[in-house]
């Protein structure tokens, strides 16, 4: 039997966008091949984004973040597990 794609899928790989030219693929490319999703499009006028500016100063995340509402703290790891509690098993076999 014959391998086969959708013709969605093989419209995506004829027109390059399934395929890396190196081993470093821009994020917005990334989101669009794993979720169908064009990250860089403006959701009211359709328009293109682009990046103006990237801030790492904490103090101006901080500020950021709280203007918007979102919390500025990670949220808080969870603790660890005792390696030596019941594991959950997986009965692969009994099906």
């Amino acid at each position: 039997m014959p391998t086969s794609i959708t013709v969605a899928h093989r419209g995506r790989l004829l027109d390059g966008e399934l395929l890396a030219g190196s081993r470093r693929i821009d994020w917005h490319l990334l989101l669009r091949r794993t979720f169908g999703a064009d990250s860089l499009r403006c959701p009211r006028c359709e328009g293109r984004s682009k990046l103006l500016a990237t801030v790492t100063d904490r103090g101006a995340v901080t500020k950021n973040l709280a203007h918007l509402g979102l919390p500025a703290a990670p949220p808080p790891r969870a603790a660890a597990r005792d390696p030596t509690d019941e594991q959950m098993t997986f009965d692969v076999d009994a099906a």
